[in-house]
């Protein structure tokens, strides 16, 4: 069994002890989730903000898009080297621009190569040393391992422990305050206030 993480899992804007909690679980390569991200993170967050409200981004990789583990590797990675701030304009920059990592357009290239690219987009979006983000997606080196995977593998590896725990299986999914809820990533603010204003103005 890998280490134990040393923090909650997942991302979270606002407090962790908000009394409402929002959590998604998105892929950097998924349309649907990138559309729902936007949404939540540059209109909802930003509309209960100090309202007692918290959202949370939680890793879903979806198997069958092969670049998926890889880029949230990269989106932990970030998170390891600078933090929680860093995270989110990682992830603002990979969501804007994830048709570069479309199936179509990787086909041909090698792990190390998008690899660097991802490390080169987490330099520019982030401020993280693009080696340091490089190191981290590598092979680990254990002696006369032959599959040893990547640095930072361990951490995704409770991220989707945690989300096979629930039963989720799709991108995007949501749950408020930890039970699943049917949304849709077509929402605008207003779907989401009629599912979010009568918890927060009852408190």
């Amino acid at each position: 069994m890998p280490p134990l993480p040393n923090r909650p899992l997942g991302h979270t804007l606002g407090s962790r002890g908000a009394s409402v909690n929002l959590a998604a679980y998105l892929d950097y390569v998924c349309p649907y989730s990138a559309k729902a991200y936007v949404t939540l993170r540059k209109v909802v967050v930003p509309h209960y903000a100090d309202k007692g409200f918290s959202f949370t981004f939680y890793h879903q990789v979806q198997p069958w898009h092969p670049q998926s583990t890889l880029t949230h590797e990269a989106g932990l990675a970030v998170a390891k080297l600078g933090g929680n701030d860093a995270f989110w304009h990682f992830s603002d920059v990979l969501m804007d621009r994830q048709e570069e990592f479309f199936d179509v357009n990787i086909i041909n290239k090698t792990r190390p190569q998008i690899a660097a690219e991802l490390a080169a987009l987490a330099q520019g979006a982030a401020g993280v040393p693009k080696q340091d983000v490089e190191h981290l997606l590598s092979l680990a080196n254990i002696e006369g391992a032959k599959n040893p995977a990547s640095n930072i593998a361990d951490e995704l590896k409770w991220e989707i422990k945690a989300a096979r725990l629930l039963g989720i299986h799709v991108s995007p999914t949501t749950t408020l305050n930890g039970l699943l809820v049917e949304t849709s990533s077509s929402w605008g603010l207003e779907q989401w206030r009629d599912l979010l204003d009568p918890l927060l103005t009852s408190k």
